[in-house]
């Protein structure tokens, strides 16, 4: 597929999330999955590299209610690698917002 396990787990690596983060990312990753298995299959040629995600969809109103908490628990660092991993599946409504 266009989006990788590599893209969902790997920000977790990068984000380098405290003990007190780390216990919001399960709710956050299953939620991506979703977004990317309902959204993202049979995505591989896409336009100029771009996936526009609808953003009123269920499984995306899912993952911001999910983020939510462990955003506002972010450093700054860690909210530019966030936007980066949205622009990266297609969200940048999303990432415009964090």
């Amino acid at each position: 597929g266009f989006v990788s396990d590599g893209h969902i787990s790997g920000p977790k690596g990068r984000l380098r999330l405290t003990s007190e983060q780390v216990e919001y990312w399960p709710a956050v990753e299953a939620a991506l999955r979703d977004v990317a298995r309902t959204h993202l299959r049979g995505t591989k040629h896409v336009f100029g590299g771009k996936v526009n995600i609808d953003t009123n969809s269920p499984e995306v109103q899912k993952l911001i209610w999910a983020a939510m908490p462990l955003l506002m628990r972010l450093r700054d660092d860690q909210k530019s690698e966030v936007r980066k991993l949205a622009r990266v599946i297609g969200l940048e409504q999303v990432a415009s917002q964090i």
